[in-house]
This record gives structure tokens, sequence and C-alpha cells, in this order.
């Protein structure tokens, strides 16, 4: 796990900052900086729910008047939220790998379950994950059956005692089938074995070990975009370039697991736009994605509740740790909305008054 934060070259010169120095000098700036690192390390997603204000100043050392840094923090506007209710303001824009990391961990449990547990087993043990990655859990699992079938042919072949004719000259074996390009590529690993495939000699009389002369790897739409984002032409590509731009876009997908060809060279564009003098890199636009890539788009559930959705959601969907609203999953707050306009207008009101 990584054990650093990121924080912005312009933060010293920020607004919100002249002013948090303004009122509590020196002293304040740091208090601020000790409370990403500990967020960091113990609150990864930047919610600060269920923690006092008392609480949060212990958790930083502060030896100021009670009270005074976390009010300040929430005045300049470092801090959304009341007591017991707080986070770091753009926390996923500003530490977008450590807002990811409840997902990651998530998905290699997930993963893990399905592996040890079976698709059903998985399901039931995580329910909630299942509903808010439904797609993502349903391919997975149709792949994993896949695998688990070509798997048990091979191993019967294996073990068959009928003696095969041996012909001489034995030919060529078969290429192994890869993914269809027009098909939605496997992610993850997949993506890395997508960068360095090429493809089989066409002939069986091509002498092992030569590939014929024009021969490639396997198109990748995806991949062909991310290699592309600092100029250039395919035919310019190396073996590393290739490995770069399929660990970017394992990064990428980790935010955004539909992601498009056109959506990545739209955020090539504003990168070069941003930063005209750096270099568009894969791993570079993989980084700066939160910034570049495309933004969620709020549909009804956009704009956030004025109920206590958190205890809502808790007592009737079992979601507990959620993250800010504008940070959830548009699945996840679909669901909320959905529960609660399936609430008589009496639920309602009881809610309304808590």
């Amino acid at each position: 796990m990584s054990d650093d934060a990121r924080v912005a070259c312009s933060l010293p010169g920020h607004p919100k900052m002249k002013k948090l120095v303004h009122r509590l000098r020196e002293a304040g700036a740091w208090g601020f900086v000790r409370l990403i690192l500990w967020a960091r390390q113990n609150r990864s997603n930047g919610d600060l729910s269920g923690m006092t204000d008392e609480d949060l100043e212990l958790a930083v050392d502060w030896n100021g008047e009670a009270g005074k840094l976390i009010a300040t923090l929430a005045d300049v506007g470092f801090l959304d939220g009341e007591q017991h209710g707080r986070h770091l303001h753009d926390w996923e824009e500003h530490q977008p790998w450590s807002a990811g990391q409840q997902q990651r961990s998530e998905s290699a449990k997930w993963s893990a379950l399905v592996r040890h547990e079976g698709f059903e087993g998985a399901k039931r043990k995580m329910p909630v994950y299942y509903e808010t990655h439904k797609e993502r859990c349903d391919r997975l699992a149709k792949r994993t059956g896949d695998d688990a079938k070509r798997t048990a042919t091979q191993e019967n072949a294996a073990k068959s005692d009928a003696p095969s004719p041996s012909p001489s000259p034995s030919p060529s074996p078969s290429p192994i089938p890869s993914y269809d390009s027009a098909a939605s590529p496997p992610e993850m690993v997949s993506d890395l074995a997508l960068a360095s495939e090429t493809e089989s000699p066409a002939s069986t009389d091509q002498p092992p070990g030569k590939k014929k002369k024009g021969a490639g790897r396997e198109r990748n739409d995806l991949l062909d975009a991310l290699v592309l984002v600092g100029g250039g032409s395919l035919e310019s590509v190396t073996k590393p370039m290739w490995g770069e731009a399929a660990k970017a876009l394992q990064t990428i997908r980790e935010v955004c697991p539909d992601v498009t060809p056109a959506q990545i060279a739209a955020a090539a564009a504003a990168h070069r736009q941003e930063w005209p003098k750096a270099s568009c890199s894969p791993s570079s636009l993989a980084k700066h994605w939160a910034k570049f890539g495309p933004q969620k788009k709020e549909g009804a559930a956009g704009g956030e509740p004025t109920w206590d959705w958190r205890g809502f959601a808790s007592a009737r969907l079992g979601m507990n740790n959620l993250l800010p609203w504008k940070a959830q999953l548009a699945r996840v707050r679909e669901m909320i909305i959905k529960a609660w306009d399936d609430l008589t207008e009496e639920e309602r009101q009881t809610w309304l008054s808590r």
C-alpha cells in the first residue's frame, strides 16, 4: 500500500492557505498537512465521519486553543460538513489514488471469493458490492467459467492413456486463441497480455523463432489510443511503450471501466492544453485522469439529499462507511434514492424529523 500523499506545489500560495496562516500562523498550516497525512493512513477516502472535532485535533497533536484548528479549516473551506460528519474538501480530486483504495481492496476481495467459493458464494458474502458492480462482476464470472472449462479440457487430455500418432514431420501447434479486438478487452492482467501479444507465423513452414514480416500484435483500440497520446505513429511504438500504455490503461479502468478511445483522446488534448510544455505520456494521463478524464454526470440523484441519507442507507440497505455523496458511484446513489422513493409519506416524515 502506498504510504504517501499528494500536496500541490501551489498550496502555500492558495487563498485558503493564506487565510489559515493569517489566523493560526504556521502551526495551523502544519496542522492541516498532518491532517492530510493522517487521513491518508487511516481514512483513505477522506471521510472523517464519526469523529468529533476534538478527536481530529488530537489525531494531529494540535497544541493550540481547543476546537480552533478544525473550526478554522472548515471556515476557510479545507473541510466540508459538520462535526461527526466532516470530510476533506475535494479529496477525490487531490488524492485520487487514496480515494480509490477501498474500491481496489473490495475488488481484490471479490476476485478472491470468486476463485475460492465460486460466483454464487461471492454474491452471498458481498451482496452490496455485486449490486453496485453488477455488469463487471457478471463479465468476470463468465471469463472465469470459460477459463475453468478450458483448463479442465486440457487436464483431461493430459490424463488420457491412449497413444497418439506421431506424424513426421510434426506439425506446428495451432496458435492459442486470443480475444477478438472488437469485443470488450479483458481487464487488468489481460491488458498487459494484449500489450505484448504477437501473432503466430502464418505458415507452418515458417522457420521457428521468426515472425512473418508485417505481423504485429492483436489490435486493441484502447491501447492504440493511449500510445498515441504523445504523438507519433503505431509503427514507431516500442515494446516498453506498449507496456507503459497497458499499465496506464489498468489504472484508468479502475476508476473508469467503460472508458472509450474517444475519451482517451479528449483527455490527452485537455492535458496538452493545460500543460503545453509538459510531456503527455500514458502514465501521466493515467496519473491525472481525475482532472482530464470524463466527469461523472449527475443524474436524478445528483444533488445531495437534505435528509440523513447516510443513516437511511445504513438502516435500510446495510451500506456503511459511505463516501461523500458526490463521490459515490451513480448506481449507489440511484439505489438510495429509489429506496427513499419507495417509502410512504408517513415513513419519509419520520426520517425527516430525526
